[in-house]
């Protein structure tokens, strides 16, 4: 949970010292720690769907050349 205190504009006795916010940078803090939030993803490992196609493309295990054995058979 975050308080703040607001200062409309700017010309509060608590304003100069930095205990009061202005509302453009109250939006912009609530805009920052949402993209923080979003950042950090859905917690899941795991390749994404425009992904897929290139893991075949990957080092083989065997031999470590790309890209996996069984594409380079199909040339």
């Amino acid at each position: 949970m975050v308080e703040f205190h607001f200062d409309l504009e700017g010309k509060g006795e608590e304003f100069g010292f930095g205990h009061c916010w202005l509302l453009d940078r109250v939006k912009r803090m609530i805009q920052m720690v949402k993209d923080g939030f979003l950042s950090d993803g859905d917690g899941k490992k795991e390749p994404q769907p425009n992904e897929l196609d290139e893991r075949l493309w990957r080092a083989d295990p065997e031999d470590g050349l790309r890209p996996l054995k069984r594409i380079r058979n199909q040339f």
